[in-house]
Order: C-alpha cells, then structure tokens, then sequence
C-alpha cells in the first residue's frame, strides 16, 4: 500500500513539473553562490519555503545575462511544485508577445 502511494505522488509531482513547463531542471542546491557573491543566498533560501505565496507575494528576477536569474526562477519552481503548489514557467519575452497577440485580438 505505502508503495502504491509513494508511485502516485512520484506521478503525481511528474505530471505537475510537466505542466509547468519548466526549460530544464535546477535546483538551489546546484546554484554556485560563490561565483554569483552579489545574489543573497539567505534570501532566496527563504524564497524557497514559498512563504510568499502565503502573503500574496511575488518574486521577480532581475539582472544582466548569464547571472543566474532562470537557474534560481526553475529552482524556485521545482521546491513549490514538490510543496504542491501549482506552477507555471514563462520567460518575459514570452509574456509579453502573448499579452500583445491578446490585447491586437481582442
């Protein structure tokens, strides 16, 4: 029975990361905060516990090329989607042609 439970929820967090359509797969614990000294670890750590989405809050990464900001975006992803929090990956560039195309149809 604990076997056929633990292969559900296996499936189960399957299913969700697909639907969030995440690029790849990162985890925080793979993310080099040494070479990225000016990221507050402690900070995104604490993002990580997904307590802002108990307060309504949102997280926003901003910053020049190759610093980190999707590594950190998909690692935050992954650790809500473990805590069954529903997920949705998009990049800006995505969002925006998405939100021009509705806002041209309608």
């Amino acid at each position: 029975m604990d076997a056929e439970i633990t292969e559900r929820q296996r499936r189960n967090l399957e299913v969700r990361t697909k639907l969030a359509h995440l690029p790849y797969r990162k985890t925080i614990e793979e993310f080099d905060f040494a070479f990225q000294p000016s990221i507050n670890e402690r900070l995104i750590r604490e993002r990580a516990t997904m307590a802002f989405v108990t307060r309504n809050e949102n997280v926003l990464f901003l910053g020049p090329p190759e610093v980190g900001k999707s590594h950190l975006a998909v690692a935050l992803a992954i650790e809500a989607i473990r805590l069954g929090i529903s997920v949705y990956f998009v990049s800006l560039t995505y969002m925006i042609e998405d939100l021009r195309k509705d806002y041209a149809e309608n």
